[in-house]
């Protein structure tokens, strides 16, 4: 005749009949436990001593499991609610410019790193992390899923789909991954409810105001060993039309406001200001 042998834990075991008492499940069934002392646990403490079964102790078990979910639920919503009071702020820090078929693209965004330094810390604060999970998706799309988990084990996830980013000159690596950080910062965004915020300066004004306050003539030194001042004039030396140039020529004051180098972008604006004075005669 086979006997089953099962072994129960030292705490369970000092609450069973005619389990012999030893020093450690003594010391442990005087010691108070919060955890047993409510809900369904306390009630499959009570089972025991009644001498149910295991199928009875497993649906009980089940029941434990369920409540222990649906706490886990609530401190969830509890606890973003309390996030929301309080939200970071999180800006646009990047400018993106780029010329391509359908004309000139301009705009601000926020990077996915400007997020991720706003969120991860003050989620952690209210007990929730974040990670992220790629996957293929159909049509040969691409998907991030956004996984939010409480200190608690309630999840919650929020998946985007998007097609590989071909513009500009990118390799096939890079257009996945343009793809994945797009997803990626969106999803997280999505996840807590939160969007970027334009800068303070977004309406120009500061631009503006940095552009008028520029002296004429050159900066000390050569302003084209400088590698933002390169960056902008090969912009500039690649347009093809005045609405493009005068277009790189508003992103450019902004990138050099924003890097208050006053001399390089007075060097910068006068070039590209000739630029413009040069292919606008050319069109006339």
């Amino acid at each position: 005749m086979n006997e089953q042998v099962i072994d129960v834990e030292p705490r369970v075991a000092a609450h069973i009949p005619g389990t012999a008492p030893t020093a450690t499940t003594a010391a442990l069934a005087v010691q108070p436990n919060t955890d047993l002392a409510v809900g369904p646990m306390a009630q499959a403490m009570q089972a025991l001593k009644m001498g149910l079964s295991l199928a009875d102790m497993r649906e009980l078990l089940a029941l434990q499991k369920e409540h222990e979910a649906n706490e886990a639920r609530k401190a969830y919503v509890a606890d973003m609610a309390a996030y929301k009071l309080n939200p970071p702020q999180i800006l646009k820090d990047k400018t993106v410019f780029f010329e391509s078929a359908k004309g000139v693209t301009t705009y601000d965004h926020a990077t996915l790193g400007a997020v991720c330094e706003q969120i991860i810390s003050t989620a952690a604060a209210h007990g929730f992390s974040h990670r992220w999970v790629p996957s293929p998706a159909p049509d040969g799309k691409h998907a991030i899923t956004c996984v939010i988990t409480h200190r608690l084990g309630h999840s919650e996830e929020t998946r985007l789909e998007g097609p590989r980013d071909d513009t500009g000159n990118k390799n096939p690596l890079q257009a996945v991954q343009s793809t994945n950080t797009f997803l990626s910062r969106y999803s997280l965004l999505m996840s807590f409810g939160f969007a970027p915020k334009d800068q303070p300066d977004d309406d120009g004004a500061s631009a503006a105001a940095f552009d008028a306050a520029a002296k004429t003539g050159a900066p000390e030194g050569d302003p084209t060993e400088n590698d933002m001042t390169r960056e902008w004039c090969a912009k500039v030396s690649a347009c093809k039309s005045l609405d493009t140039m005068r277009g790189i020529r508003r992103a450019a004051c902004k990138a050099f406001a924003d890097a208050q180098d006053l001399g390089r972008w007075t060097y910068f604006r006068d070039w590209v200001d000739g630029k413009i004075a040069d292919m606008a005669g050319q069109a006339g």
